[in-house]
């Protein structure tokens, strides 16, 4: 199952999937808001049948700057999707991936989670909030097997990097 907020983006991905000969969904879900989290995780279980992976590929750095000069509107846009949006769609999978007999969680950080400075503040603290957050969920639903690892990959040539980079 293929979700973003836009539906032309969540599309767009599941034809590639089909076209490689893989069978997928396109959802819509804004991943801040706890119903729109509740209702993917229903619509994808009721699509596929079950649930076996939930892979949180979501960062935005819009509005972020240095401490002095980030915006507290900023910071919070950046935790909702970062950090938040992880912790939900996680808490709305966590139960059927239980009654299923497990699961795996897949959370995606960055290597920037462990480094300081630079113009992306909000952005590298709300990734290693989501390092916190991976830990305490493979600690605490091990016993019902469900894992949870987390990636930090380092920097990747993207349009979402690049506006971290590239100052004005």
């Amino acid at each position: 199952c293929a979700v973003d907020m836009h539906k032309d983006r969540a599309e767009e991905t599941a034809k590639q999937i089909e076209a490689d000969g893989g069978t997928a969904h396109a959802f819509v879900a804004d991943i801040s808001n706890p119903d729109d989290c509740a209702r993917l995780i229903a619509d994808s279980h009721a699509a596929m049948g079950r649930i076996d992976v939930l892979v949180n590929n979501v960062g935005v750095n819009h509005g972020d700057a240095g401490p002095l000069d980030l915006e507290p509107d900023g910071w919070q846009d950046i935790f909702d999707i970062n950090l938040r949006g992880m912790w939900l769609t996680s808490k709305a999978v966590i139960p059927l991936m239980k009654e299923q007999g497990g699961g795996a969680i897949t959370n995606i950080s960055t290597v920037g989670s462990r480094a300081a400075g630079g113009p992306l503040f909000a952005y590298s603290i709300s990734k290693s909030g989501v390092n916190a957050l991976t830990h305490f969920f493979a600690v605490e639903y091990a016993p019902v097997n469900i894992r949870c690892n987390a990636i930090l990959p380092a920097f990747i040539a993207t349009p979402h990097s690049m506006e971290g980079l590239v100052q004005a």
